[in-house]
């Protein structure tokens, strides 16, 4: 807790202030406090000087206490405060004897402490991308909107062909350091709107919503494809890698389709493109029943070879 820790005032029913925390008179004497008050000033006669992201809030709660609305309002608060973003909580409280208690609480450390714990729970700790549980959230809400006739959904499972090569050859930290660059190509490659994770190993996911159809999921797979052709320079030298694509196209308002069905039949997908061997891409399509597999051949005119 920093500038704004624990500033506390208490507002007669009169609407006259009738004790000021000494951290706010500081803060005022600074002209660093968030809310203005001032000891035998009237808030319903004088106003109330006050951050414009506070002031509409305090206002409101100060309305609602003493319109008997509520005993109790609290708010939390993201504001710029003296150059830097801030999160506060406002909190205003009715007291037994009619007065009303402000309370403002700096809660900055707490809510960054709690974005870390978010992050880490979510985002793989090499690629910083999704991971696996990040993006069956996003794709349960992607499987919702094609049930919901929102459009079509198409989802890849992308793996690296001779990862386990270059971990034994050039050791893991070269892998980790291929993988974190095999990351920043295939984003690059991706559209706007595509959600793309980190399975685990060198097996990554991408969610692509508002496909016109199949070959539009086709041509997204050659790009992945295509953008790991090239050699990666590592810092142990040149490495040269492939990739596999495996893919499910659903279209909007199908059924009977859900996260678990939809990512095995990817990985099946995936199995067999690289059985059929390096760089290659298999799509299947889920239509209304998900144990209605097809192979789709409109890109290619063949189930597997691309790029």
């Amino acid at each position: 807790m920093d500038v704004l820790d624990s500033q506390v005032t208490i507002i007669s029913s009169d609407g006259t202030v009738v004790y000021l925390s000494h951290r706010w008179r500081t803060l005022q004497g600074n002209n660093r406090s968030l809310i203005t008050a001032h000891l035998g000033e009237s808030i319903r006669e004088d106003g109330l000087a006050s951050h414009d992201a506070v002031i509409p809030t305090l206002r409101d709660a100060l309305t609602a206490i003493w319109g008997g609305r509520y005993a109790h309002y609290s708010r939390r608060l993201h504001l710029e405060f003296l150059g830097k973003p801030t999160w506060v909580v406002l909190e205003v409280h009715r007291l037994a004897i009619g007065d009303v208690l402000i309370l403002l609480r700096d809660v900055t450390a707490l809510a960054a402490h709690q974005e870390e714990l978010e992050h880490r729970a979510t985002r793989d700790p090499l690629t910083q991308l999704p991971n696996r549980a990040l993006i069956i959230e996003e794709l349960d809400r992607a499987i919702s909107k094609v049930h919901d006739g929102q459009g079509n959904l198409g989802v890849l499972i992308c793996d690296i062909d001779g990862f386990k090569g270059v971990n034994d050859t050039f050791g893991h930290a070269t892998g980790d350091e291929l993988l974190i660059q095999v990351t920043q190509r295939w984003t690059q490659a991706l559209r706007p709107g595509d959600v793309f994770g980190r399975l685990g190993g060198d097996e990554f996911v991408v969610i692509a919503p508002g496909l016109s159809d199949s070959r539009e999921l086709h041509a997204i797979a050659e790009r992945l494809c295509q953008t790991v052709s090239e050699p990666f320079r590592c810092r142990r030298g040149m490495v040269t890698v492939s990739a596999c694509v495996g893919a499910v196209f659903i279209r909007s308002g199908a059924d009977h389709t859900s996260v678990e069905s939809v990512l095995e039949r990817a990985d099946r997908a995936l199995y067999g493109a690289k059985h059929e061997g390096t760089q290659c891409i298999r799509i299947t399509r889920m239509n209304g029943n998900a144990r209605a597999m097809i192979q789709a051949n409109e890109a290619s005119g063949a189930s597997g070879a691309s790029g």
